[in-house]
């Protein structure tokens, strides 16, 4: 379990293709101290997936640092969020 920039604790999913790619998936776990977030995936699940020429990272990229990233606000509001890596992504290859 390793911590994101805004205090969020994270695990990593991988799963290995017939074809021998190794896919990774990253979910949000719990706070800073690894404890769930209130009503954390109490509205479910959330898949997030990136943009061409991006990867997972790209969901914590915001204009304004006052304000959370989509992915916490989400975690936040009850959603469990995972974050999907398309092949040939830093994390899936």
């Amino acid at each position: 379990m390793e911590t994101l920039g805004e205090d969020y604790t994270w695990e990593n999913i991988t799963e290995d293709t017939p074809d021998g790619y190794s896919l990774t998936l990253f979910t949000i776990t719990g706070d800073a101290d690894g404890e769930p977030v209130t009503n954390q995936g109490s509205k479910g699940p959330v898949l997030l997936m990136h943009g061409l020429t991006l990867d997972s990272i790209a969901w914590f990229n915001k204009k304004d640092f006052a304000e959370k990233a989509l992915a916490t606000q989400l975690t936040d509001e009850g959603y469990q969020v995972y974050f999907g890596n398309v092949r040939g992504t830093p994390n899936s290859r």
